[in-house]
């Protein structure tokens, strides 16, 4: 089981440096998470019990790696975890839902709630606003429930510069980077979506090399070559997470 499997746009020692800083699910890597997972279910088979920590999960990836599908896999298949809806600015597309996949809001109505320090965090993106609410992310942590956060790079580097001594965001968070196995399939997805012209596809295509620097601030990177696998893979890292972090009562 390898993550990442090829170098595309960038020096193959700036790309090994980046992934050098990042913890990959390779078969080393596979293992520990596993054994982390097993030590804690002993625990729970004996006379003692785990206190879980929820988890903020924070998962970012270039436009068309996969990052929506895999994450709506993840809450339709594991407990007590829940998405935080962002607001944007921009307008729904296909089925999207208001209140479901996003808050669709106005260019004033986010900058009110910006300017009251509503937002964990916020971005722009592909020429649009996008902000995760401050309140549910905390609530639903010290409800005992997992937050996952579809959010872009700088979203997660605003986050990681929060955390700060015993505060709960910083117990819970664990952020995780979704790879294309290459530059030419991440075009071909966008392409086939059928979302955007071919000159807002060139434009995320260049966004998407500029992401992929970022890599190596996460501290888990999956490659999305095959859905099911990269799937399993991301799961395996929530629930090794889960374990690591219970304490024994």
């Amino acid at each position: 089981m390898s993550v990442f499997r090829g170098m595309w746009y960038c020096s193959k020692r700036n790309w090994s440096e980046s992934v050098n800083k990042c913890r990959t699910l390779n078969e080393a890597g596979y293992r520990s998470v596993v054994s982390a997972g097993q030590r804690c279910r002993k625990v729970a088979c004996g006379t003692k019990r785990a206190m879980r920590q929820s988890l903020l999960i924070v998962v970012s990836a270039p436009s068309g790696a996969g990052k929506t599908t895999l994450c709506s896999r993840l809450l339709a298949n594991v407990g007590d975890m829940v998405r935080s809806v962002s607001c944007t600015t921009r307008k729904p597309r296909g089925m999207e839902v208001d209140g479901t996949d996003y808050y669709f809001i106005s260019q004033s109505e986010f900058a009110r709630r910006l300017r009251r320090n509503e937002f964990l965090e916020n971005a722009v993106v592909h020429g649009q606003k996008y902000g995760t609410l401050r309140k549910p992310v905390e609530e639903a942590l010290a409800g005992g429930k997992d937050v996952l956060l579809a959010i872009d790079v700088q979203g997660a580097r605003q986050i990681r510069d929060r955390l700060t001594g015993t505060d709960l965001l910083k117990k819970s968070f664990v952020d995780i980077f979704i790879v294309p196995p290459a530059m030419n399939v991440l075009e071909e997805r966008l392409l086939t979506r059928n979302e955007d012209n071919p000159d807002e596809i060139k434009r995320r295509m260049k966004i998407a090399k500029q992401e992929m620097k970022c890599a190596g601030e996460y501290m888990f990177c999956v490659t999305n070559d095959r859905l099911d696998r990269a799937y399993r893979e991301l799961k395996t890292i929530i629930l090794a997470e889960r374990k690591r972090r219970s304490t024994v009562v």
